[in-house]
């Protein structure tokens, strides 16, 4: 994920198309689950415009805690690294909106069954 150097420095890098997916889908995935789907959406729609100014704020401050963390120290580099760009944070959100319908749909089809 992160070029790891001597003594915990992590060096951002671009994520391979491969790795943006997974990381979309477990982040969206996670939001869904936890019930913030909603709340999710109606944050990173206002984020978007300032999607790259708050990716690069996000890395500059947190850049020196993260190496402490370990894997999660990558995780959260590989996050704002993926956030940077508008259209992953376009490719989180309409992840979102398709795993809230799938879960409707589930909810309807036991309704459905209990009568």
């Amino acid at each position: 994920m992160l070029e790891v150097k001597e003594g915990f420095e992590m060096i951002p890098r671009e994520l391979s198309s491969e790795e943006e997916e997974e990381l979309i889908e477990k982040i969206s995935t996670s939001i869904v689950k936890s019930g913030f789907g909603t709340v999710a959406l109606l944050y990173l729609e206002s984020y978007k415009p300032l999607s790259f100014v708050g990716g690069q704020m996000a890395l500059f401050y947190l850049s020196p805690i993260l190496p402490l963390l370990g894997k999660w120290g990558q995780t959260g580099t590989d996050l704002m690294m993926l956030i940077s760009r508008r259209e992953n944070v376009d490719k989180i959100i309409n992840r979102i909106k398709e795993l809230m319908q799938e879960e409707e749909k589930k909810k309807e089809k036991e309704k459905r069954k209990e009568k």
